[in-house]
């Protein structure tokens, strides 16, 4: 497992990015650290994210995990915020009252790096026992 962070700026209305790679899989979440962020249309398993990038707009409906305090992003989220990132635009992301802007600068050569399979290391050859 492997994870890349982009801390919020604000305890009260930011929102923490984390990208967490497990195996060949990354997923995209969201955390606030204060409340709880609001349902949608009163599904609490729901939340509405808005993603802005320059003057475009993007809206998606992601999971809001157990507690309301983070969201999973969906495959669609997640593909578009990577790919806006990528294209060097600073992402915006709102959701209810919590607003949070993130740099572009160095996301790609970050991202890249998570990518990247870590070497794979057989216990057996770093850890040996010998029963008498």
């Amino acid at each position: 497992m492997a994870k890349l962070s982009y801390p919020s700026s604000s305890k009260s209305c930011g929102i923490l990015l984390e990208l967490i790679r497990q195996s060949t899989e990354i997923g995209g979440y969201l955390s606030v650290h204060t409340w709880v962020i609001p349902s949608h249309e009163n599904n609490p398993k729901k939340a509405k994210i808005t993603f802005k990038a320059g003057d475009k707009l993007f809206f998606f409906i992601v999971d809001r995990l157990e507690g309301g305090e983070r969201l999973h992003l969906s495959k669609e989220a997640f593909a578009q915020l990577i790919t806006l990132l990528k294209q060097n635009l600073n992402v915006t992301i709102e959701t209810g009252e919590y607003v949070q802007t993130f740099q572009a600068k160095l996301f790609e050569k970050n991202y890249e790096r998570l990518c990247k399979r870590p070497f794979n290391y057989l216990p057996e050859k770093l850890v040996t026992f010998e029963l008498y």
